[in-house]
């Protein structure tokens, strides 16, 4: 959200800087306070290009390559329509060039039959099946030549029309083939970068795992240093005990021996005292 809220700040900063270079630029004060807005708008577009995650920005880029397809349609409908064409073109050149043999080879014949009545010295020619004076087949002569040029004139620009149109199809081709190849080199390119962009991602979070994985670790060496050293104060306790039920045992016997002994001093104190009176010792 809060990064939407950067991006759209952004985007007005833009739009108000656009205003005022428009408003700026007629004068010459303004013309450099427009260079120096260039150099703004160029800051605020890398801003704004550098807050795109790069998995948006694969998308946006894989959704451009996509949209060559579009391009590379059209280039396709381009090449049927000049295949068409071609079609076309190609059926009139056949048309004309099957005229053309037509109209050479009755020029050749009346040609001959001509030659052969001024061989001969006639003055009439017979061509197909009529027979005409020799002027008259001459002058005939000369205009079914003259339509032949023309036929032929007409066919050499369609012969060479349809080249032209030939050469269009073959460049459409071999544009038709970079474009493709310029796609698909592109989606490969697309598909790395992504491929990349998911083994980054994989280590950032095998990253944060270790990291989790260390809090982890601290964790367990603080709660077993904890129980090491409730463990050893409760040896400590048991020590003490111990040594303490030690301690009241040996002053329990010191004590009795003790009474044993006096008990003993006492009972030599009467016996001696008795063996004295016996004595008659004190009179």
């Amino acid at each position: 959200m809060c990064c939407k809220t950067k991006w759209f700040g952004g985007l007005a900063a833009l739009a108000g800087l656009l205003v005022t270079v428009g408003v700026l630029s007629s004068t010459e004060t303004g013309r450099w306070l427009t260079g120096l807005g260039w150099v703004q708008l160029q800051s605020v577009w890398n801003w704004g290009h550098d807050q795109v995650p790069p998995d948006v920005e694969l998308k946006r880029i894989a959704n451009e390559v996509e949209n060559l397809n579009k391009d590379i349609a059209l280039q396709f409908d381009r090449q049927v329509q000049q295949e068409r064409a071609i079609e076309k073109v190609a059926k009139d050149v056949e048309a004309r060039t099957k005229a053309a043999n037509e109209q050479y080879k009755v020029v050749s014949l009346l040609k001959k039959a001509v030659e052969e009545a001024k061989s001969s010295e006639q003055n009439y020619v017979v061509f197909e099946g009529k027979k005409s004076d020799v002027a008259v087949a001459r002058k005939e002569l000369t205009e079914r030549w003259e339509a032949f040029k023309r036929t032929k004139n007409g066919l050499d620009l369609k012969e060479a029309e349809l080249k032209e149109k030939k050469e269009t199809l073959a460049a459409m081709n071999e544009n038709m083939n970079d474009m493709v190849k310029a796609k698909d080199d592109y989606a490969l390119k697309v598909d790395e970068l992504k491929t990349k962009l998911e083994s980054a991602i994989a280590a950032q979070t095998r990253g944060d795992a270790h990291a989790v994985n260390d809090g982890w670790k601290n964790r367990q060496t603080h709660i077993q240093d904890s129980i090491d050293r409730i463990g050893d104060q409760i040896e400590t306790m048991n020590r003490m005990a111990q040594q303490r039920a030690k301690d009241i045992k040996v002053k329990a016997e010191t004590g009795a021996a003790q009474t044993v002994k006096n008990d003993t001093t006492e009972k030599e104190i009467r016996y001696f005292e008795e063996g004295l009176k016996s004595l008659n010792v004190n009179k």
